[in-house]
């Protein structure tokens, strides 16, 4: 959703001011998605495909940090593996030549996929 976690902004009454300016509030750092007390979940993208997308992304992981929580208190993941984490999906499906334009933390812990394998096989 934008970084490390997702944000839940205060509760204000729906429709008011004071939600929209809380929302804002909890986006501060580059999120594009956070929960509203007592509400639900707000989230925004580059189009509506991108949107949606995002938005079953934090359900999805709503449902997981649900479920975890049914077994005990979930072990998240700190900052450096968040960071870690992070720069993996920014490199994930980058081509070789894109990869050198980003920077050493991010090709340090970039998603290499193996080489290729011929399967051998006639066809």
């Amino acid at each position: 959703a934008g970084g490390k976690e997702i944000v839940c902004a205060e509760y204000a009454t729906f429709g008011s001011q004071e939600l929209s300016d809380n929302i804002l509030a909890a986006m501060t750092s580059g999120q594009r998605a956070c929960l509203m007390a007592n509400h639900g979940m707000i989230c925004y993208g580059k189009n509506l495909p991108k949107t949606l997308g995002l938005a079953v992304e934090v359900e999805c992981l709503a449902r997981q940090y649900i479920a975890a929580s049914t077994m005990g208190t979930p072990v998240l993941l700190d900052d450096a593996e968040m960071d870690i984490i992070l720069a993996k999906f920014r490199t994930y499906g980058k081509q070789p030549e894109e990869l050198k334009t980003m920077g050493s933390f991010d090709n340090e812990h970039a998603v290499i996929p193996p080489p290729r394998r011929d399967c051998g096989c006639s066809h």
